[in-house]
């Protein structure tokens, strides 16, 4: 398996919405979040997009690789809640081998530097979905 993580998708979605789906792309170095207010939301969806430059995608890279993700499970569930988050990750590999984890109100180690590398493009645009983070 090749180590350097091409493609990244983040999905954080609970009951009472909203559902943030965060992308991002080292090859074409863009990171993009789209939003929804609820699941099965059909309202105009937004996409805000930040471009990155080398320098950022070497840190995001660096950062995801100490993360061990091709290790992670491929569902954590913590049975115990009946609501909260519900997340789930995708990630490509530049080999095209592609790793899939989920999970429910249970989370791998280290798993909210995941939601750190996405959250600061929400945080730069400053936009009105920052309050919706959980």
């Amino acid at each position: 398996m090749a180590e350097n993580i091409t493609k990244l998708t983040f999905e954080s979605y609970s009951y009472s919405g909203p559902q943030l789906i965060y992308y991002l792309d080292l090859v074409n170095q863009t990171m993009k979040l789209k939003t929804m207010m609820y699941y099965g939301d059909d309202s105009p969806n937004y996409w805000l997009k930040e471009n990155l430059n080398q320098e950022q995608c070497e840190t995001i890279q660096a950062t995801l690789q100490d993360l061990a993700i091709p290790k992670w499970k491929k569902e954590y569930l913590n049975p115990t809640v009946m609501d909260g988050e519900q997340w789930s990750l995708t990630v490509v590999f530049d080999d095209d081998f592609q790793k899939n984890s989920s999970g429910s109100n249970a989370y791998p180690l280290h798993f909210d530097e995941i939601r750190a590398i996405f959250t600061a493009l929400d945080e730069k645009k400053n936009t009105v979905f920052r309050k919706y983070r959980f």
